[in-house]
């Protein structure tokens, strides 16, 4: 699949990745498989793009496809 052709489904703002978005993501992702979020300036709040996207990724038990700028592409991993 072509990860270019993706609209964000998702926007991460001031809030950051805190369990609700990360629960809303994960249920979608269930549907969608794969899904393109994107990270606001404001979601950073001292942290860096890699732990914030290893963070969502962690709590949607999901494989990072791919990083482009504050777009963060995830996969979902049926266990």
């Amino acid at each position: 699949m072509n990860t270019q052709l993706l609209k964000p489904a998702f926007q991460i703002g001031k809030s950051g990745v805190t369990d609700g978005i990360a629960k809303a993501i994960a249920a979608r992702l269930k549907k969608n498989k794969i899904m393109k979020i994107r990270f606001l300036q404001s979601a950073m709040k001292g942290k860096n793009k890699e732990e914030l996207f290893s963070l969502l990724a962690s709590k949607t038990k999901a494989r990072i496809l791919k990083k482009i700028g504050f777009v963060l592409v995830l996969k979902y991993e049926s266990h």
